[in-house]
């Protein structure tokens, strides 16, 4: 979420969705898509981040190296 944020300059991840819709989107496990203009490969290092599964996450040592 940090680096949504970072690079939409502090735009809200979910725009304008309310909390129930917010958390009816994760429990089904939807996952934001990376912001408009966002080079693939920043998109990819948001992407791995954001998997559900911790182990599926990269480190933060590894995301760095990303």
């Amino acid at each position: 979420m940090t680096l949504f944020e970072i690079w939409t300059l502090g735009d809200k991840p979910w725009g304008e969705a309310t909390n129930n819709e917010i958390i009816e989107n994760l429990s089904l496990m939807k996952t934001l898509s990376p912001p408009h203009g966002c080079p693939e490969e920043i998109s990819r290092v948001m992407l791995k981040t954001w998997k559900y599964d911790q182990d599926d996450r990269p480190t933060f040592s590894e995301t760095v190296k990303l």
